[in-house]
């Protein structure tokens, strides 16, 4: 019998075959491999949401990857879903992912989640070797500071960002925004425009150089940055918002109110859309569609001087005094307010030099009982928990929390403040 022999066609096929199946299963660690190196690329340029793109059609999968639930962990902290990210460094640990990396990755998530008592300790060991993850420890840090307004530490951190990475932008970027809280529109635009030169492409800087532009009233110079926006991302909110704000100040209300009505097809509860929008027909003289308007944004942003006083005129127009009155009243309650709290982190900046801790307590409990009533809630929280931080039996400020979190139904919280507020005899402390 002759030995089988395969004909050379048969053997090509079979070959071709084998490299094929070999081809599909090597293609999912192929693909995978591809994704996490993009991924981590993406979160080198800071970039968070295009490396959580890259990763999520894997999250399916469950891929046995310690490296692609580490990077998913970094995704997530980088767009602040916080609370995703610790499931994934347990499972990246499981698969035996450095324990280094897992445990810096965790403190970084603690101090962007402002939970400084926990992450601080591992500062100074995290600034003596950073790795390659410098300006990302000092990103996080500089969030956690800033969302506990503590302003101080939060600065010395820029100052050693932008003396260890003088190319990144973002530190020019977090003290544009802490000039903007202090309302100095002028420094603020200077680190906005640093921030350009050193980040050109980046639309989100751009228009908040152009907002505080607006606040300067260099309505032309803001409006040329606002199209620069619009011309990257012409569906950005803000962006459009902030052009019709240009366009009606020179006079093209009809240009400006296209951009508003299509701010409002893309977020219909824009409440500075619907702001604008009000004052523009305030100024159309259409009293009756201003109120409308300017209410409907208040009651989705109470804190806007701005659109109250707008309100106030309106209805004032429309002949309902006592109504016209009562937000009049508000707007200056609020802009001495604002005044005050100016004022106030002012000289909180001095607190190295000349407060004692009972004059801090003094100033943060101010600033926090103004935000509360007048700002945004969530700030005026911050400015007390701020203050207890320092004291814990802060009576005054265990009091505004309690009826704080007594109006918003959250009861629990209510309750712990309420029992905080008050000594075992029932007298207030702490004032």
């Amino acid at each position: 019998m002759r030995p089988f022999r395969c004909s050379r066609s048969r053997w090509i096929g079979g070959c071709v075959a084998c490299l094929t199946i070999g081809g599909m299963a090597a293609w999912p660690v192929a693909d995978r491999e591809f994704r996490i190196n993009r991924a981590r690329a993406a979160l080198q340029s800071r970039h968070g949401e295009e490396a959580l793109a890259w990763l999520s059609p894997l999250i399916a999968s469950h891929p046995k990857s310690g490296e692609f639930h580490f990077q998913l962990a970094r995704a997530y902290r980088r767009i602040g879903r916080l609370g995703q990210v610790e499931p994934c460094l347990l499972r990246a640990r499981e698969l035996d992912y450095p324990v280094a990396a897992l445990q810096r990755e965790q403190i970084l998530a603690l101090a962007q989640a402002g939970r400084m008592t926990d992450a601080e300790p591992a500062l100074r060991g995290l600034l003596l070797n950073p790795g390659e993850d410098g300006a990302d420890i000092c990103e996080a840090f500089a969030s956690g500071y800033f969302l506990n307004f503590q302003i101080i530490p939060g600065l010395k951190i820029l100052e050693a960002w932008e003396k260890d990475y003088p190319g990144d932008a973002q530190p020019h970027v977090f003290r544009g925004k802490y000039y903007e809280n202090l309302s100095s529109w002028q420094l603020a635009s200077a680190e906005y425009r640093r921030a350009l030169e050193l980040s050109p492409e980046s639309t989100a800087t751009r228009v908040r150089l152009a907002q505080v532009l607006v606040e300067l009233n260099e309505y032309a110079a803001a409006h040329k940055e606002f199209d620069r926006c619009l011309g990257q991302s012409p569906d950005d909110v803000e962006a459009l918002v902030g052009r019709a704000r240009c366009l009606r100040v020179a006079g093209r209300d009809d240009a400006a109110r296209r951009d508003l009505l299509h701010s409002l097809k893309l977020d219909p509860g824009s409440a500075e859309a619907l702001g604008v929008l009000g004052e523009l027909e305030l100024q159309a003289g259409d009293s009756s569609a201003a109120i409308q308007r300017l209410r409907e944004s208040i009651a989705r942003d109470s804190t806007s001087i701005e659109f109250r006083n707008a309100l106030a005129g309106a209805l004032q127009s429309a002949g309902q005094t006592q109504a016209a009155q009562e937000q009049f009243k508000y707007v200056d309650a609020a802009r001495s307010a604002e005044l005050k709290i100016h004022a106030a982190m002012r000289l909180l900046l001095k607190h190295d030099d000349d407060l004692n801790s009972d004059e801090e307590l003094r100033i943060r409990f101010e600033i926090g009982s103004l935000t509360l009533r007048y700002g945004d809630p969530a700030d005026g929280v911050a400015w007390l928990e701020s203050v207890l931080r320092l004291d814990h039996d802060y009576a005054p400020a265990h009091q505004l929390l309690f009826e704080h979190f007594s109006s918003l139904g959250d009861d629990a919280l209510a309750e712990r403040h309420r029992i905080q507020a008050l000594r075992p005899e029932g007298k207030p402390h702490g004032s």
